[in-house]
């Protein structure tokens, strides 16, 4: 589904340049008293998808590029772009609650990202980011600062064409349907709801036979490592568990840290 976003929004992107920024934006982007006030409540879903400029695009594009794939392998593709449409609609009529008034409008695919932001660095939150590809940092802290300032921003009202309560919007939608949803982020793979099934009654043997279906689907798939180590360690295999370790600690570092604090303490 990545791959077809992005394909979306550049077409999009090229539509706006055929037939001007002014006729697609006024239409098509996120005006609140138009989308709210005169039934043009379709402005909540396309201004998702419109830009202000290549630099704009990009950086959003590249977000999602970097973001998606993991997420969509967790979630499946269908909630994941349930959750993508969510947190972007809720940026939309967040953005129309506190800017009701304004008609400038608002494009652009950033409150679905701060979604995925959220959800990322649920899901992976010691995963390290180069921002500016020089400075690493954490997911989990660089959404902390990203929140931050983004307050920050909102609260002084200043006008740098930047939508701050899509922003926020989008991130705090994210956290709720993640929070009280679910929205699958862990893997929804039926061999890995089998696999979680025969664990539980003790059948470790057929559990790592499912866990190991689950891999050849999805070879990246870090519940489905982490899970099968757990299985050798239950069947005395730790040398097998510890060669699960060596492949978390590339694919899912968080969940690596996890199986080696087990591993240290002897399998218990």
């Amino acid at each position: 589904m990545v791959k077809y976003l992005i394909g979306a929004n550049v077409s999009f992107f090229f539509l706006s340049l055929l037939f001007g920024y002014r006729a697609i934006f006024m239409t098509f982007g996120l005006i609140p008293s138009s989308a709210l006030g005169r039934g043009m409540i379709y402005q909540l879903v396309t201004y998702m998808f419109l830009h202000g400029g290549l630099m704009h695009l990009l950086f959003n594009m590249w977000a999602l590029w970097i973001l998606g794939p993991d997420l969509e392998r967790g979630m499946g593709e269908r909630v994941f772009l349930r959750y993508y449409f969510l947190t972007g609609i809720g940026a939309g009529l967040i953005t129309c609650l506190f800017s009701y008034g304004t008609h400038i409008p608002t494009v652009g695919a950033s409150g679905a990202i701060f979604g995925l932001l959220v959800a990322y660095a649920m899901r992976f939150p010691d995963r390290v980011f180069l921002v500016y590809f020089l400075f690493p940092i954490k997911v989990k802290y660089l959404l902390v600062i990203l929140l931050v300032l983004e307050v920050m921003a909102s609260w002084a009202h200043t006008p740098d064409g930047i939508g701050h309560f899509a922003h926020l919007g989008g991130a705090a939608i994210g956290y709720l349907c993640l929070r009280f949803k679910g929205m699958g982020l862990r893997s929804r793979n039926p061999h890995l709801r089998r696999g979680f099934s025969l664990f539980n009654r003790k059948l470790y043997w057929e559990a790592s036979q499912e866990f190991e279906e689950a891999l050849r689907e999805d070879p990246l798939n870090g519940d489905a490592h982490y899970s099968r180590a757990l299985t050798f360690l239950m069947l005395g295999l730790r040398e097998k568990a510890m060669q699960e370790y060596v492949t978390l600690q590339v694919i899912d570092p968080p969940l690596a840290k996890k199986l080696f604090r087990i591993l240290s303490r002897g399998g218990e």
